[in-house]
């Protein structure tokens, strides 16, 4: 799930090639299903990964996921 960075929140970074990254996915889809806010579905890391980062990304350009 990619968002937009929003005034006067704290937010951490996390580098997904980590060992620990798919807990922290796991984690933060499990939040986001309970709020229904997780629009991928129940799809797993790999598939996450391909759905997110398999697109153009402009030079400099941040993509933010919660």
């Amino acid at each position: 799930m990619l968002k937009e960075i929003k005034p006067g929140r704290k937010y951490f970074v996390i580098n997904i090639d980590e060992p620990y990254a798919e807990h922290i996915y796991e984690i933060l889809k499990a939040g986001q299903i309970a709020k229904g806010e997780w629009p991928e579905g129940d799809i797993n890391f790999e598939e996450w990964k391909r759905i997110t980062f398999n697109k153009p990304i402009k030079e400099g350009e941040i993509l933010w996921n919660f």
